[in-house]
């Protein structure tokens, strides 16, 4: 890459943090292999998802590689809006399941109650 490239890549990282994305698609083949060439120590294939993950400032963010979505006939286009739709539901059951996971794995001390999920008080752990 050209020292240009380079500060060029340099702000597109910059702008990255700052955007916080969900998620993020890169539209062009060339694009794609620079953005996995540079980024390769953080970026992994997850194959559940069908995607790379990326960790950008400390967040795992989904990558997409694509083709440019005007040079996409209908389907395609429709199964890469199908495929980011996807991605970020599974990602929001993960988080929202991980969330219980962590509110149920809080020890509880004696005497002390805690509200359920479904709202209703616990009874005071005693260990009977």
């Amino acid at each position: 890459m050209t020292h240009f490239g380079e500060a060029q890549f340099k702000l597109f990282e910059q702008l990255l943090v700052a955007a916080r994305p969900r998620i993020l698609v890169i539209v062009n083949a060339l694009a794609s292999r620079l953005y996995l060439q540079v980024r390769s120590a953080t970026v992994r294939a997850n194959e559940d998802l069908g995607c790379h993950i990326d960790v950008i400032a400390d967040r795992k963010v989904p990558v997409l590689f694509s083709g440019f979505p005007t040079y996409m006939d209908h389907f395609t286009r429709a199964r890469l809006e199908w495929h980011m739709r996807h991605v970020l539901t599974q990602l929001s059951l993960t988080e929202k399941a991980a969330a219980l996971d962590h509110i149920d794995a809080v020890p509880e001390t004696p005497g002390r109650q805690r509200k359920s999920r479904l709202g209703a008080r616990s009874l005071p752990s005693n260990g009977v």
